[in-house]
């Protein structure tokens, strides 16, 4: 079975640091929080570019605090992106604020920027824009949409590890940037993880008190916080990975070149666009295909995982059921997007090999 992640196998080509820096943690019982997260918060920061980085403990509690940190609140709007995963308009709902629903790009997936101006209203606060399957979206476009509307710009980069916009790493353009580490993530925790990043020190205070019960001395609580704090185990073994995420993204990209050379011929295909200016990390390898079911059962029986992102828009499932929104690329979307296995255990052979099988479905 050619997989669509292969856990153990990247255990494998990195288990003695990753033992070693489980070791450490138990040597010095630094479980909760700590240096070792510590450790990685820096070193995150670093990597991305940003003056700040607050470890939490997944990628929804880290899109609830940055919102929470910009006094999002009832009343409010906040815009986001329909295709996407339920987390980015779930963390809206959590401040008591009511998501507003956007269309997205056919082409690129990510939000429709033409829909996203007809939405604002006089109640509207911020922005979340998804960088969605690894590509960045038009950060020129949004922060000038937001400086003229006096909005908060919100990166929700959970699938978008170590990706660019014209050679700067996203996570570095908004007020506030989110990151998820959920094991699936390009950079990914064996459990939990998230963090945000941001050059706005009074921000990431307020971050910092809001992820650890409204406290930052202990026993002294001057807000009402949550309990998102990382552990010291996630801290340490994305301090090991994160050394890696750069050759791993390569792997990525490498991956989904063959695959643009192996399936361009194939009219029934539309492959995923990777814009000039972005650094796509390939999150996830998405092509579109109108008997997109088929194909995905046909792979199954060829021994090939593939995968739905999103089979049903955020404004379609059941506590967003009664708003009417109008989002016709993003419902066809869901009917014609499938992921293709392009993590960094894949090997050359593998993507020939089910390129062979999607050409040969369409052959038939």
């Amino acid at each position: 079975m050619i997989k669509m992640y292969d856990f153990k196998l990247q255990y494998n080509s990195i288990s003695e640091e990753i033992d070693n820096a489980l070791q450490s943690v138990l040597d010095e019982s630094a479980f909760s929080s700590g240096k070792y997260v510590e450790k990685f918060e820096n070193e995150f920061s670093n990597y991305i570019g940003t003056n700040f980085c607050a470890a939490v403990n997944n990628g929804t509690s880290a899109l609830h605090v940055a919102l929470l940190a910009l006094g999002i609140k009832d009343d409010d709007e906040v815009l986001v992106p329909t295709f996407s995963f339920f987390a980015t308009c779930e963390s809206v709902s959590m401040t008591g604020a009511t998501p507003i629903f956007c269309d997205s790009d056919y082409d690129n997936f990510n939000i429709d920027y033409d829909d996203l101006e007809k939405k604002i209203t006089n109640k509207t606060k911020a922005i979340i824009c998804v960088h969605l399957f690894g590509q960045s979206c038009d950060m020129n476009r949004l922060k000038s949409i937001c400086k003229k509307n006096n909005l908060y710009l919100i990166e929700d980069a959970a699938q978008a590890h170590g990706a660019k916009y014209f050679d700067k790493k996203i996570g570095n353009f908004g007020d506030l940037a989110c990151f998820s580490f959920y094991p699936t993530k390009n950079l990914g925790s064996y459990g939990e993880g998230g963090a945000v990043t941001t050059n706005n020190e009074k921000l990431h205070k307020k971050i910092m008190m809001l992820r650890n019960h409204g406290s930052n001395l202990q026993y002294q609580n001057d807000i009402i916080g949550y309990n998102y704090r990382m552990t010291g185990f996630q801290g340490s073994i994305l301090s090991v990975k994160l050394k890696y995420l750069d050759k791993w993204n390569d792997i990525r990209a490498k991956n989904a070149k063959t695959y643009n050379i192996e399936l361009e011929d194939n009219d029934n295909v539309s492959l995923p666009l990777s814009l000039d200016e972005n650094y796509h990390v390939y999150h996830q390898y998405v092509i579109k295909v109108k008997n997109r079911d088929k194909l995905k059962d046909y792979l199954h029986k060829h021994n090939i995982q593939s995968g739905i992102y999103y089979p049903k828009p955020c404004h379609m499932q059941k506590p967003y059921k009664n708003i009417k929104v109008d989002s016709p690329i993003s419902e066809k979307l869901s009917k014609e997007v499938l992921a293709l296995p392009i993590a960094e255990h894949l090997s050359e052979h593998d993507v020939k090999n089910i390129c062979n099988i999607i050409n040969q479905f369409y052959k038939k």
